[in-house]
């Protein structure tokens, strides 16, 4: 089997692969990953390994998409950013491009380890501290803040003591996601924790359409429970430091 029709057949299975460095991460979205494929990855690892380095090069040198550091943190707005700002300046549009995501957790849920594991993935991802600025000469630029800048806080609300815990919990959580961005002073992302019992939580997020999308909201909660896992556990799997950034994206395309 060449490694093409072997990374074919991970793929039926739900199976991502990724680099890390010089090692390779394994995972599944249903945590069970068949034996046969497992020894398949183990026996062809390092082939897998160089293989997928050659095509990251490869991607690189097609898209030409380079770091790029501005002295004062300005870079310019993509063209979807250009017309999401357009439309959020409207009344009727303030919460229209919010994204919402709510996730029950169930069992024993470390909140330090979860306000940590945001903060490291907001220093992770600079759109989480990208905020848009207007310049003198009336142009709309995006401004990424420093992770200290952002001033985001993982909010927490114990809501045992309530009778009808489901009913508040709903009405908190629907004001939460109605709640429109400030795109000039951000942050653009909000988490809020809400406890039900000893071992029941919801966590809602909402993030503004203009740092972020649906494909992309399920790439950060990945690596905010990646990071979870590595801070409440102490084993220190992090994910790589990211080579390029959507600013850099945004540079390369109005260039």
């Amino acid at each position: 089997m060449s490694v093409k029709e072997l990374l074919k057949e991970i793929r039926k299975n739900n199976i991502d692969l990724r680099l890390s460095g010089e090692s390779l991460r394994v995972g599944s979205d249903s945590n069970m990953i068949p034996e046969g494929i497992l020894n398949l990855i183990r026996e062809n690892k390092q082939v897998i390994i160089e293989y997928l380095k050659e095509k990251t090069v490869k991607a690189e040198k097609e898209t030409g998409i380079k770091p790029t550091e501005s002295p004062d943190g300005c870079y310019p707005l993509s063209t979807p950013q250009r017309r999401l700002w357009v439309l959020s300046q409207f009344a009727e549009a303030s919460v229209a491009y919010n994204i919402p995501a709510v996730y029950v957790f169930e069992g024993t849920l470390d909140i330090t380890a979860l306000s940590a594991s945001f903060s490291a993935l907001i220093e992770r991802h600079q759109s989480l501290r990208t905020v848009f600025r207007e310049t003198v000469t009336d142009d709309i630029v995006q401004y990424i803040k420093s992770t200290e800048e952002t001033a985001f806080t993982l909010s927490c609300t114990d809501l045992r003591q309530h009778e009808n815990i489901a009913s508040v919990a709903e009405e908190l959580i629907q004001a939460e996601l109605a709640m429109p961005f400030d795109l000039v002073n951000g942050p653009l992302i909000r988490a809020s924790l809400y406890q039900l019992s000893n071992s029941k939580w919801i966590l809602c997020c909402a993030m503004h359409h203009i740092i972020s999308d649906g494909w992309s909201m399920g790439i950060l909660i990945k690596e905010l429970l990646l990071f979870y896992q590595s801070f409440s556990t102490g084993t220190g799997n992090l994910p790589a430091p990211l080579k390029l950034q959507y600013k850099d994206y945004a540079s390369w395309q109005q260039s």
